[in-house]
């Protein structure tokens, strides 16, 4: 099976908040086993903008964002993502992360998350979850 991570996870390879090594011990371990991880190129953005904030550079990113499958934000992920009516809150950026996702569904994907939002409504999308520093 796939995942698909979106910044909560992909962070946490690279800077120490809580959760890391746990996020970091489940990555080893899909890398080891040949799982495909994939995510949105929004992912990249959101990545230099907490590494601006921090004052640290860019080039951390680079180990984690070559070894993902990135997925252009396309029309079918903008419809997937406008179309999601979950009845709960959920952030544009969230959206499309899982409209992301939700595409990859078909072929079996789980969503790495550490965002108790995203996990909410991917489950009321019926996809499976996945918060590695639990």
């Amino acid at each position: 099976m796939a995942a698909y991570i979106d910044s909560s996870i992909a962070l946490r390879l690279i800077l120490d908040d809580p959760g890391a090594q746990r996020v970091r011990a489940w990555w080893r371990t899909a890398r080891t086993a040949g799982e495909d991880i994939y995510s949105s190129k929004l992912v990249q953005v959101e990545m230099a903008r907490v590494l601006q904030r921090e004052e640290l550079s860019l080039a951390l990113s680079m180990p984690v964002l070559s070894s993902l499958w990135l997925i252009d934000i396309d029309d079918d992920v903008i419809r997937t993502a406008s179309s999601i009516s979950t009845g709960k809150h959920l952030r544009s950026l969230d959206a499309i992360h899982l409209g992301t996702a939700s595409l990859l569904a078909p072929d079996g994907v789980t969503v790495v998350t550490h965002d108790d939002r995203m996990k909410a409504v991917a489950e009321t999308l019926g996809l499976s979850v996945l918060d590695p520093t639990e």
